[in-house]
């Protein structure tokens, strides 16, 4: 996960400064290290600053998580969205 936050970090041209003082601002609390922690794998990325980022980012879940996981979820909706139109034509 650290690695994709860096990634659309880099995307929008934030500085780690810049990402930690957009999170504060939505009640994150968090440093430009706590970022930089995250970014390098270095703690466990818990469930306010997930919500805080994908605030930030504007982007779906999936897309704080690496391409395998990002594929899974893709395949997935598209199985769910045939599943509930074969069920909607039933």
């Amino acid at each position: 996960m650290g690695r994709r936050i860096a990634y659309l970090r880099w995307q929008r041209k934030l500085t780690q400064e810049k990402l930690a003082a957009q999170l504060q601002c939505r009640g994150v609390d968090i440093s430009r290290m706590g970022v930089a922690r995250i970014e390098l794998g270095h703690v466990r990325v818990d469930e306010e600053v997930i919500v805080g980022l994908l605030k930030v980012f504007k982007v779906p879940i999936a897309h704080l998580f690496p391409k395998d996981v990002r594929d899974l979820d893709a395949d997935y909706t598209t199985r769910l969205r045939k599943r509930r139109s074969r069920n909607a034509h039933s």
